[in-house]
């Protein structure tokens, strides 16, 4: 059934015309330029030849990746999500909508400016019959003006109803050293530190909760992956990508790391393939199951150029 619904939604959202390949968005025909699928499985080692499908989704962008569009069905719920999305279509100005069964749920607006940094974004929510705004979330960024190097931005959100009665939210100092860096970010609940390699790429963050100051957890993002006890990267040949054969090769998969997988010293345990050309990518995720959110995953994607 699965299969049936992924081939019917690539059937009504492709056009061929004049040799070219197009989608639709809110019924504008728009130039195909690359077609992404992704599926999400679960799996237990004691069952691992039957993947459970929870959700799949398939993304379309034009060119330029100003424009695209995100359609996910969840085989869990039973019902299928879209979100387009319109990127700095002008001057820097972008706006995203999410329509759940297709119904509009949320509209989201950002602006950046030509350092790209953000200077306002806003969230609003719609119910019933998806013309009447319930709730909102506005955001506005500015220099603080009293710093005479301008090197601290100030994020103040104001929320509203249906009402259009805004209140203030919160507020969050944003901090940045002489090289435009982001180092810090302030709240009234949290806080956030940056660290940086010299090339000035982001190689880690550190969360503090003001609450419970000296229990901050650090989240590793390198740039250059390599290959430890409980993440490991391989560079792996994917012969065929229809969807039957892809859960097979996952299962085969599946048993020939199995010694790595069950490495229980290991609080959660990452093995990735992906192609020489980065345009498959099959990540297999696994967490304690005694854990808070203890679970084990599969993320398979694949990327068609057009």
């Amino acid at each position: 059934m699965r299969v049936i619904f992924t081939k019917l939604l690539l059937l009504f959202s492709i056009v061929n015309l004049w040799g070219q390949t197009f989608f639709e968005v809110e019924g504008k025909k728009v130039l195909l330029a690359e077609l992404t699928k992704g599926y999400k499985f679960s799996f237990k080692f004691k069952d691992s030849s039957n993947l459970f499908l929870i959700d799949s989704v398939i993304t379309f962008s034009n060119s330029q990746k100003t424009i695209m569009k995100e359609v996910k069905y969840s085989n869990v719920r039973k019902e299928n999500y879209t979100t387009i999305n319109y990127s700095k279509i002008y001057h820097g100005y972008s706006f995203s909508k999410h329509f759940d069964n297709g119904k509009l749920r949320f509209i989201y607006e950002t602006q950046v400016d030509s350092l790209n940094n953000t200077i306002y974004d806003k969230r609003e929510e719609y119910l019933g019959d998806s013309t009447h705004r319930t709730n909102s979330l506005a955001c506005f960024y500015y220099r603080d003006s009293l710093k005479s190097e301008g090197k601290i931005r100030i994020q103040t959100c104001y929320s509203g109803d249906a009402f259009s009665n805004n209140l203030i939210e919160y507020r969050r100092l944003i901090f940045f050293d002489e090289r435009n860096r982001i180092m810090k970010e302030v709240n009234n609940m949290d806080s956030t530190i940056y660290f940086y390699d010299e090339k000035d790429s982001l190689i880690s963050k550190k969360y503090y909760s003001f609450e419970l100051l000296d229990d901050g957890f650090e989240e590793l993002l390198n740039s250059k992956h390599v290959n430890s006890q409980c993440d490991s990267e391989y560079v792996y040949t994917f012969l065929n990508t229809d969807f039957e054969n892809v859960k097979n090769e996952i299962v085969k998969l599946l048993f020939e790391h199995k010694s790595y997988l069950t490495n229980y010293d290991c609080r959660e345990c990452l093995l990735s393939f992906i192609s020489n050309d980065s345009l498959i990518k099959l990540i297999i995720h696994r967490q304690k199951r005694n854990s808070l959110h203890g679970e084990e995953l599969i993320y398979f994607t694949i990327t068609q150029k057009y």
